[in-house]
């Protein structure tokens, strides 16, 4: 009865193996792909962020420094992480997981900045510039578009 444990559990154990390895695997994207699919995610949160801002800011009025802050606290900052969390979980193209990661390394370091400082949004620096940079090298276009 022992042997046929062991070899049901052998048997059992090379199935989920070859399951894992045939089925559940993903094939990793084409980079242009990948850009796509990374545009599409920036592109329907700068639509979210625009339609946001439109809603709160008149058109010709020039929002205070404390208006600013709190859109972003309310509006940019969870929009952005957002980005950034659906921009992770897409699988990279093979051999571009340090780009592609460097790229949202540098977008999460610059929203945390936003995050402990809102009113950055009101100044004349841009928290995002590099990671604006490190997109447009790497191909994306909604994406490091700055909005």
């Amino acid at each position: 009865m022992r042997r046929h444990v062991v070899a049901f559990t052998g048997i059992l154990a090379l199935a989920l193996a070859l399951i894992a390895a045939g089925c559940g695997g993903e094939d990793a994207p084409s980079k242009s792909e990948y850009i796509a699919d990374g545009d599409a995610i920036c592109k329907k949160g700068d639509v979210e962020i625009d339609a946001a801002a439109d809603k709160q800011f008149q058109q010709n009025q020039r929002p205070t420094r404390a208006e600013i802050a709190s859109f972003a606290e309310d509006d940019v900052v969870p929009n952005i992480q957002g980005q950034i969390d659906d921009l992770r979980d897409l699988t990279p193209p093979e051999g571009d997981e340090d780009t592609v990661n460097a790229i949202y390394d540098s977008a999460q370091g610059a929203l945390d900045q936003v995050k402990d400082d809102p009113g950055l949004l009101a100044s004349n620096a841009d928290p995002f510039a590099e990671a604006n940079r490190l997109a447009k090298d790497y191909g994306l276009k909604e994406c490091g578009s700055g909005g």
